[in-house]
């Protein structure tokens, strides 16, 4: 019997699709900031924000992208694990 997945694992695609391309612009908006002039006139609590924004958002992208990983190459074709909650802080 055929299981659709059309409504679990095909919105957890889209959605790591759209982080993925905030992770993009969130990268070079950071980037435009870091060599514009600008950067070196704000103060060290700006910049430190800045910093902390960009590692936190490149470990959330980790972690999705360890997910997708694990549903879609490790655990192929295993419809049972998508109720299986034991590894969903494993990428941590």
């Amino acid at each position: 019997m055929a299981t659709s997945l059309d409504g679990t694992l095909g919105m957890v695609f889209v959605g790591m699709c759209v982080s993925t391309i905030l992770f993009g612009a969130t990268c070079v908006q950071i980037f435009m900031y870091a060599t514009s002039s600008r950067c070196s006139e704000d103060r060290w609590f700006l910049k430190t924000f800045v910093c902390t924004v960009l590692l936190l958002d490149t470990a959330h992208q980790i972690g999705i992208s360890m997910g997708m990983y694990r549903f879609f190459i490790t655990d192929y074709a295993n419809p049972m694990l998508l109720n299986d909650t034991s590894h969903s802080g494993g990428a941590l």
